[in-house]
């Protein structure tokens, strides 16, 4: 294993710099909401203020004129904008059913209106547009009642009293709310900021009729959420602005996503070239492992014939051994480990030819019966030595496939000695050739059995990887050096054929090669 600071370091680093990145960006959206919601609170109080000025000046009209009908005709003509009010009604202390309504040409008397008698009296719901009320606050005086136009209040006077107020006023919407019936007066739900405290207050509206005392309507503290700013308020009337953008809270989270997103992919991206980087050190370091595992084994294999050939030679050299059985005996040994020797050697360089610069595919034809009949002949001490027998079943088959006979003899010769060594003692290995099909192209299959001690479900997926050698094969000290299935793998490949296994660790493993037969077109 790599050292525990290879991991623990940089995992430490990242963590750091995840919490640096989290806290400035906590501060940094913490000020810019701070920001956006004194400029929305500076925003409504100019507002409320500008609106506040312009509805005071009418007022002062108004009041200057006081109840006389004549003066109060007149103070309407001669107002800036006289589409500003719908109508004036004088209300007599001494007939509260009744009451005089102005218009800008005429006077008439009718029963006072629903909405007015309200707000006068406290008969009802204070609902609707609140009137302005002029008086001296007496019962015995007459009430001067100012109904605004709600049409011109909302659409013309409004946005004019907006653009006058504030710099940018496309930054806002805003909207005028009953304090009392929390009604929208502008047809808007959006309920975002209050007004000023001074705004519209309600001692405009005192009535000296109502039968309790005026009442207080408050609002809400300010909620980050849903962006609204409020103030505690005597106010008949709650002007409230929002952001145009939304409310602070998402225009929060929108801006936390876009400044998190970079951040969060930079760590991102460091993590992933971390765990590359790591990923590449510990494949580096086990290919190294298996190198010199390789190495070492190869090592031991070729010692083992070499001193196995040198003591027969001397023995037959010094002539110590006169008997002709014994001297056969030798000759086979030598026979033996040579041919050892040479399968080595004839691995390696296929081995450095295969993943160095590479064998081109060929057309070519190998006779699949001839090849067996050949690798089992040069098994035949292999066999003995562990008490198997080989049984090959390749009758009614065609009679060659599309591979090199040398590759083909390499295949064969890797898989059934495997088969041979990595079981018990007096087995049979089974090797049955059959047609098949692939992707519509017919070849054969070639299976070999061992009936052996099988692989480990750990080890299934690393069969074919260089210099890998599993673990029964270091304990027992099979002979081998890794190369063998991955030879295989690559010479299968290069045939444009398959190669895939089936194991038990009960009952053993089979694998099964399947090859085109010539004359299939290879691409």
């Amino acid at each position: 294993m790599l050292k525990w600071w290879w991991v623990a370091g940089p995992a430490a680093i990242l963590m750091a710099m995840a919490a640096l990145q989290a806290y400035w960006l906590r501060q940094l959206h913490a000020s810019k909401a701070q920001e956006r919601e004194s400029y929305l609170q500076r925003a409504t109080f100019l507002f409320a203020a500008e609106l506040d000025h312009r509805l005071s000046l009418v007022e002062a009209q108004f009041q200057e004129a006081g109840a006389d009908p004549r003066r109060l005709q007149g103070t309407w003509h001669g107002l800036k904008t006289p589409e500003l009010v719908e109508a004036i009604w004088l209300v007599d202390p001494a007939n509260r059913d009744t009451a005089t309504k102005l218009s800008v040409d005429s006077l008439v008397t009718l029963p006072l209106d629903r909405d007015l008698r309200a707000w006068l009296y406290g008969a009802g719901a204070l609902r609707g547009f609140p009137p302005l009320l002029l008086g001296s606050g007496t019962m015995e005086e007459t009430i001067v009642a100012v109904v605004w136009n709600r049409e011109y209040f909302g659409q013309t006077f409004l946005p004019w009293c907006f653009s006058r107020a504030l710099p940018r006023p496309t930054d806002f919407h805003y909207n005028l709310i009953n304090a009392a019936s929390g009604e929208s007066l502008l047809g808007e739900a959006d309920l975002v900021a209050d007004g000023s405290s001074h705004f519209y207050p309600q001692t405009r509206f005192a009535s000296p009729w109502r039968i309790n005392d005026p009442e207080t309507w408050d609002n809400p503290r300010f909620a980050p959420d849903t962006a609204a700013l409020h103030f505690e308020s005597n106010g008949a009337l709650r002007l409230e602005t929002r952001l145009a953008a939304g409310s602070l809270g998402a225009i929060e989270r929108r801006q936390r996503l876009r400044d998190g997103l970079p951040a969060l992919l930079s760590l991102v991206f460091l993590a992933l070239a971390f765990a590359a980087f790591y990923t590449y050190l510990r494949r580096a370091k086990a290919l190294s492992q298996q190198q010199a595992a390789m190495m070492a084994a190869f090592s031991h294999e070729l010692r083992t014939p070499l001193a196995t050939i040198g003591m027969a030679g001397e023995n037959l050299a010094d002539a110590t051994i006169k008997d002709e059985d014994k001297v056969r005996a030798y000759g086979r040994l030598i026979t033996q480990e040579s041919g050892r020797l040479g399968t080595m050697v004839m691995q390696v360089l296929q081995y450095s030819k295969l993943f160095g610069k590479g064998i081109q595919a060929h057309h070519a034809h190998a006779d699949v019966a001839a090849s067996l009949a050949q690798v089992e002949r040069e098994l035949t001490l292999l066999l003995e030595g562990k008490r198997c027998k080989l049984r090959i079943e390749c009758r009614d088959t065609p009679p060659s496939v599309a591979i090199e006979p040398e590759a083909l003899h390499t295949i064969l010769r890797n898989l059934i000695s495997n088969a041979i060594k990595f079981g018990p003692s007096e087995r049979t290995v089974e090797i049955a050739v059959v047609p098949g099909v692939q992707q519509r192209r017919e070849g054969l299959n070639i299976h070999v059995t061992d009936h052996g001690f099988g692989i480990p479900k750990r080890e299934r997926r690393r069969v074919y990887e260089q210099f890998y050698r599993g673990d029964r094969a270091r304990k027992d000290q099979i002979q081998g050096t890794g190369l063998g299935l991955s030879l295989v793998r690559k010479l299968v490949q290069n045939a444009r054929g398959r190669i895939h296994h089936q194991s038990d660790e009960h009952r053993g493993t089979t694998f099964t090669v399947w090859l085109p037969q010539p004359q299939d077109p290879i691409s």
